[in-house]
């Protein structure tokens, strides 16, 4: 199952680096998630049009920026490590478990942009071999010669609101998911400031077409994912127009009387 977001290199070689998987599959994936960046470098390496750029060496860079890889790794700071290793693009993915399934994605980002030039999953009952499927969707569309449309930008902000009237007397920080036509694209910082905006997303997309957007929220402990909101919005459906910031805005509001999300056009 592919989604192709944006490929706009043209070059004969393509310097990758494979950087970090989240793990949402549980703890006991801990090890085998930790080395699906090189199982996914070794099977991206059989295409002789892709550099991919050592592991050592993004060890190294993870030391310099003071990363540890276990707390995840945003998009600017992926794009900075990019950058310092050399790399044309870096690849951020995850892994998770539904049922007695695994899904793997995975997204590329042009660390001079930081666009996503591609994003793709895979799924199966073997981790090892959803990972070469991986890799293989992966190859193929970075091997796609496709027109230049245009970017636009999709910015989401998200508000966590209480009424003074409000009974509850604990307030739940968040922490959301992002999915763009059912691939996994990233996870927003903890949200943490009651009843104020916060721009929890900013993702560049090709120009002119539809996406269907979709916002998971959990729970966060010690400012990571501890598990599913009992609530959740409505996906979104956005056109994203060339040069232009198309934006999503949405509340969770607790009061005395209503419970639940909010929408704003």
């Amino acid at each position: 199952m592919i989604i192709l977001l944006l490929l706009s290199f043209q070059t004969d070689s393509l310097n990758i680096a494979v950087l970090h998987f989240d793990n949402f599959a549980g703890g006991r994936y801990d090890t085998i998630v930790d080395a699906i960046p090189l199982m996914l470098t070794t099977t991206l390496a059989k295409d002789k049009g892709l550099h991919l750029v050592e592991r050592i060496q993004i060890s190294k860079a993870l030391e310099n920026f003071k990363i540890e890889a276990l707390g995840g790794i945003d998009f600017d700071a992926a794009v900075k490590i990019g950058k310092w290793l050399g790399a044309d693009a870096v690849i951020l993915g995850s892994l998770v478990r539904e049922d007695n399934l695994f899904r793997i994605d995975a997204r590329v980002i042009d660390v001079n942009t930081g666009n996503i030039l591609t994003a793709a999953y895979s799924k199966g009952y073997e981790i090892m071999s959803i990972v070469d499927t991986l890799g293989i969707h992966i190859i193929k569309n970075i091997g796609v010669n496709r027109s230049e449309t245009g970017t636009g930008t999709l910015e989401i902000f998200f508000k966590l609101q209480y009424l003074p009237i409000s009974v509850v007397r604990k307030i739940y920080h968040q922490i959301v998911r992002l999915y763009i036509d059912s691939t996994y694209i990233g996870i927003s910082p903890p949200v943490k400031k009651v009843n104020k905006w916060v721009r929890i997303f900013s993702v560049h997309l090709p120009a002119g077409k539809e996406y269907e957007i979709e916002l998971r929220h959990g729970y966060v402990e010690q400012d990571k994912w501890s598990g599913e909101f009992s609530a959740q919005p409505k996906k979104f459906k956005v056109n994203i127009g060339k040069n232009k910031v198309t934006e999503i805005r949405y509340s969770y509001l607790t009061g005395f009387i209503f419970k639940g999300f909010k929408y704003k056009q």
